[in-house]
């Protein structure tokens, strides 16, 4: 099955409290032109009054339109892997009810890491799900994040969820195996906090969950699910963030990709104040793939976080490991991080420029702002960029 990937921890450690839904979504929005006249325009979700659309939102020929690409903030759809296909509705789990004779949900679901499982759902949209046992509940739990239908980006992503982002499905008297999916959740989410990153995901292959979510026991009363695989690594990756809010809607950038193809936005400063090189970088090969060879400069690159809007944010997720020149084996090894005192930086701006010699485009004149963080100890470090929000 193909993979898809996603995303984040606050400086003092991930609270087993719940946090709120905001309306937060991560993607700017436009009026829908002609569809003639569409390049790169993203979908507005808001419609303007009827009184408003101009007399070219008529429906054009079925012939005219082979050509017209719609943005949804994903990749082009025939980039999309064969095996998002809608599946015949016969094979849809026919098990997500929840049963009446089961009994109220306990008052907290503890996925054991062990039975997690991550995949990507074979329909026609992207979506990532999670899915985990609780031996003593009997109960399978199954949480989905919808990008496609909830304007996200195909990044790790931290907190500031909401509706749809993620859904919930629980089958109860159940000795497993779990992996059930629907299109939609049989139990009501009202909060969620933490990180998710899928592997394909933004940079790094590594499927993480960190999360907990919070939904409506059918009983009466709610119930807290806790996925959280992050204790299974060694050392544990850290989720590193930047949140920007403003009283004053704008668009916000950040450097996603650099020379070799790396975020430039996000660096850890060593005790001595140098930054540290957080992922392999193909200019010298890395030791555990000595004959991997090396890359030309990368097609630079940009991501517009608050599209337009008051609030947004960027994480990616470090596996807690510096790489190091190897000088007698000409090669880069990833080294744990020595325990100490670290600093997350985090540049932005507002406005991008073309980088020298047409490589793309950069942030213009990026504003860098830093939080300290402990190793071992801190796995979601954010850096807040307050401007009135």
């Amino acid at each position: 099955m193909n993979r898809w990937v996603a995303v984040w921890i606050v400086a003092w450690g991930l609270p087993a409290g719940v946090g709120c839904f905001t309306d937060e979504g991560g993607a700017g929005t436009r009026d829908v032109p002609r569809a003639e006249d569409v390049t790169d325009v993203p979908v507005q979700w808001d419609t303007p009054p009827q009184q408003d659309l101009p007399d070219a939102f008529d429906v054009p020929p079925a012939e005219d339109l082979q050509d017209v690409p719609v943005q949804w903030d994903t990749p082009p759809m025939q980039d999309l892997p064969d095996t998002f296909d809608v599946p015949p509705a016969e094979d849809l789990p026919d098990v997500l009810d929840v049963p009446p004779d089961a009994g109220p949900l306990p008052e907290r679901l503890i996925l054991d890491p062990a039975s997690l499982t991550f995949f990507d759902l074979p329909i026609n949209s992207i979506r990532g799900a999670v899915s985990g046992y609780d031996a003593a509940a009997r109960t399978c739990v199954t949480i989905v994040w919808d990008y496609s239908n909830t304007a996200h980006d195909l990044v790790p992503w931290c907190d500031e969820f909401g509706a749809g982002f993620p859904y919930v499905l629980v089958v109860r008297d159940t000795d497993g195996p779990c992996g059930q999916w629907d299109y939609s959740a049989n139990v009501t989410a009202t909060a969620a906090e933490g990180c998710v990153q899928f592997q394909g995901l933004g940079i790094g292959a590594l499927d993480l969950v960190d999360v907990a979510v919070t939904v409506d026991n059918p009983a009466g009363g709610q119930t807290i699910i806790e996925a959280r695989n992050r204790a299974t690594f060694a050392p544990k990756p850290v989720s590193l963030g930047l949140r920007y809010v403003s009283d004053v809607p704008g668009d916000v950038y950040i450097q996603t990709g650099d020379d070799y193809g790396l975020p430039a936005w996000v660096q850890v400063l060593g005790p001595d104040g140098n930054a540290r090189l957080l992922f392999d970088r193909c200019d010298v090969p890395s030791c555990e793939a000595p004959g991997a060879g090396v890359c030309g400069i990368a097609f630079h690159t940009v991501r517009n976080v608050t599209g337009g809007t008051y609030r947004g944010q960027a994480w990616v997720t470090w596996d807690g490991k510096f790489r190091v020149m190897d000088e007698v084996g000409q090669c880069r090894k990833a080294e744990v991080a020595a325990a100490g005192a670290y600093t997350l930086r985090a540049c932005f701006g507002w406005a991008t420029v073309d980088s020298p010699g047409g490589a793309g485009p950069d942030v213009k004149d990026p504003q860098c702002l830093d939080v300290p963080f402990t190793l071992p100890g801190d796995t979601q470090v954010v850096v807040v960029a307050d401007f009135g929000g």
